[in-house]
């Protein structure tokens, strides 16, 4: 309840109040069309309606294209498991708990709503088996039941989504956007600002930011019928801004391993100075096309200058490397301006820019096979023991809580983020009792009225203030917990039969389902600080060996997509002001930036002496020694710098800063992955 006392409930405002008059509506005619079949597990369909009614069209859309592929996969394994095994409890638990294992292995190897599709599969097989018990006669009408009652509140969703009160998530996108742009600005000012150092701080909040527009710009497709659908352009600016948080860290480090003396030159302190009035200007909210279009000009100019004083002056090759991050930053600035300029007019910016790419939203998923293991497991376990429960104690009502529990730890972590999960299990008691508040107060209500219009006025006023309160994704657990206890408490029919009994009976089994969610999550393989400490570590190991391999290596933007995929996910948990936090987040950025040059020196062996472009695999294995904790070979790169200095054309320099960039984080420890031998957070 401390926790639950530190959330902010909403004011009075429009938006709050149409998103809960869109979930009640749709509750309203969910409870018509059912009522007009006159089908059996009423309760099944309204308790769809939380899980797939979302403010925005797109997102609605997705989620419910999602529970209907998941609900017809496990309506098919559930009729399957049931008609095989239904005669046998033990046995058809072992075959789901199997099934759960496989079903939240691949919901870890998903992200966004997608992995919502496979918790739904697991989710409708377990109500299929279960409901079936000992009757394999009752697999097949149950598994039409669930497949026709799921699909009626999406049809009526998408009615009242699409049609009533349309409203697109592009809203969302371009939020998202600003609020990745106000970040990058940030780091920008802070990485060019004199004076010390930045912290990893800005560099975590950066990712999170971007990869959140990944994330809403991958519901925007479902609107694709938009006369003037803006996905591309949006996706486009998600992308240079990621790039341009890259070669900000890269100008980190750079500076970093650069000598004092380097920041009293005068074409270094006036490339950054030009730099951070740059960024602030491309970043700011009010810029227009035309202006976004000569910014981006200037900043283009301004790389060319840099990078050409960085091959004129390699005197002092750590001063060098300095303007070449310098240079590309600039380079990706121009690149994020003109992006910018396309989102707010792309008529005007293809007349000067006709050429320009478009890119699709990131939605490559980083394939930890460990976690997935380890979250296809919890739900498993939860199955086994409370079944063991509930076959050996007899109870009656133990089926439901043996049917929820497992399928809540498959579904709440895929709608609700890892931080608050503990707190969305209080939240879920806390909707549960006031659910049972609620049921008891409309089954009072009900035996004085009659007819459909009673009905949908006090469900449908019910649903909207729950969801007026408790509508926000923070508190949305809250609005399912009531719902769950309304749907199966009342379970409304064309022939009412309120029973008291049946709803404290409902809740008495439904009491334990909070702290069984809760010991799931924190108990059984809990993903607390060490388990992400963990596994970032791993990962950044992981997928740094993989770019940096001599065959088969992982490509530049699939590196990319990855390591941010899984520095949002892990990194999310962790504080960067605590050192071995800070050093964590320190480790996977400089992996970004080794990656980065990695490729480059890839690349350029094609257009190398033969001599010199044998070094390049020496590089790329003293990297993946420093990443896996072993003493590195640094002779390629002492070879690079004889050879440069008897060869002076540009592809040999331009190889030489390359692996300059890529030296001190070898040498200084910080890609390690034993703190021991890192250097300075």
């Amino acid at each position: 309840m401390a926790a639950l006392s530190r959330i902010t409930w909403p004011g009075l405002s429009q938006y709050p109040a149409t998103y809960a008059l869109k979930v009640a509506l749709t509750v309203v005619l969910t409870l018509f069309v059912a009522f007009l079949f006159d089908l059996n597990h009423t309760y099944w369909a309204l308790m769809t309606v939380p899980l797939i009614v979302r403010p925005e069209a797109g997102t609605m859309v997705w989620r419910s294209t999602a529970r209907m592929a998941g609900t017809f996969a496990g309506g098919l394994a559930g009729f399957a498991i049931a008609l095989c095994f239904a005669q046998s409890a033990p046995q058809a638990i072992a075959a789901m708990a199997v099934l759960l294992f496989l079903v939240g292995y691949l919901t870890r190897m998903e992200s966004g709503i997608d992995a919502y599709g496979y918790a739904t599969c697991g989710f409708t097989a377990l109500v299929i088996v279960l409901d079936a018990q000992a009757d394999p006669t009752q697999a097949w009408p149950l598994t039409l039941a669930r497949l026709t009652e799921t699909m009626i509140p999406i049809v009526c969703g998408f009615i009242v989504m699409l049609t009533v009160f349309p409203r697109t998530v592009s809203d969302n996108a371009g939020m998202a956007i600003q609020r990745a742009r106000g970040a990058v600005r940030g780091l920008s000012q802070s990485v060019l600002a004199e004076g010390h150092l930045p912290s990893a701080a800005p560099e975590k909040d950066v990712i999170g930011a971007i990869g959140m527009v990944h994330t809403e710009l991958r519901s925007l497709v479902y609107e694709r019928s938009r006369k003037d659908w803006g996905r591309p352009w949006m996706a486009n600016v998600a992308h240079e801004l990621d790039r341009v948080a890259v070669s900000l860290t890269a100008v980190r480090f750079a500076s970093e391993h650069a000598p004092d003396a380097a920041f009293d030159l005068e074409r270094v302190t006036d490339a950054r100075a030009q730099l951070r009035d740059l960024a602030g200007r491309i970043l700011a909210e009010d810029p227009d096309a035309p202006t976004l279009l000569d910014m981006g000009d200037e900043a283009e100019a301004l790389a060319a200058r840099t990078h050409d004083s960085a091959m004129q002056n390699m005197g002092d090759l750590s001063v060098a490397v300095l303007e070449q991050a310098l240079a590309d930053l600039a380079g990706r600035l121009a690149a994020l301006a003109r992006a910018t300029a396309f989102l707010k007019d792309a008529r005007l910016a293809r007349q000067r820019r006709p050429n320009a790419p478009r890119h699709a939203p990131s939605s490559r998923r980083y394939r930890d096979h460990l976690a997935a293991v380890q979250y296809g497991l919890r739900p498993a376990i939860m199955l086994i023991v409370v079944s063991a429960l509930w076959l050996g104690t007899g109870w009656s009502s133990g089926n439901s809580l043996a049917m929820i529990v497992p399928a809540l730890s498959l579904l709440l972590p895929t709608i609700v983020p890892r931080p608050v999960r503990v707190i969305a299990g209080k939240a879920l008691a806390l909707g549960l009792f006031a659910g049972l508040c609620i049921s008891i107060g409309l089954m009072m209500a009900l035996t004085h009225v009659e007819g459909f219009p009673a009905l949908a006025l006090l469900m449908g006023t019910t649903v909207f203030v729950i969801f007026y309160l408790c509508g926000s994704l923070q508190l949305l657990p809250l609005a399912i917990g009531s719902m769950i206890m309304m749907s199966i408490g009342l379970q409304p029919s064309n022939t009412p039969s309120f029973s008291p009994s049946t709803l404290f009976n409902v809740a008495a089994s439904m009491a334990l389902l909070p702290p069984a969610f809760i010991i799931a999550i924190t108990v059984i393989f809990p993903e607390d600080h060490g388990w992400l400490s963990r596994h970032l570590r791993r990962g950044t190991t992981r997928l740094l060996r993989r770019t940096a391999a001599e065959r088969g290596h992982m490509p530049r933007f699939a590196f990319f997509d990855e390591i941010i995929d899984m520095f949002t996910d892990y990194a999310s948990g962790l504080d960067a002001e605590k050192p071995a936090d800070a050093r964590l987040i320190r480790r996977t950025r400089a992996a970004l930036v080794a990656g980065l040059a990695c490729d480059r020196l890839r690349n350029s062996a094609t257009r190398l002496p033969p001599a010199t472009a044998a070094l390049i695999p020496g590089m790329r294995t003293a990297l993946r020694d420093a990443v896996s904790g072993r003493t590195p070979n640094m002779t390629p790169f002492d070879r690079l710098r004889d050879a440069a200095r008897d060869n002076s054309d540009r592809s040999t320099r331009i190889c030489l800063l390359e692996a300059e960039t890529l030296r001190p984080l070898i040498e200084s420890g910080i890609l390690s992955p034993f703190p021991q031998l890192s250097g300075a957070a």
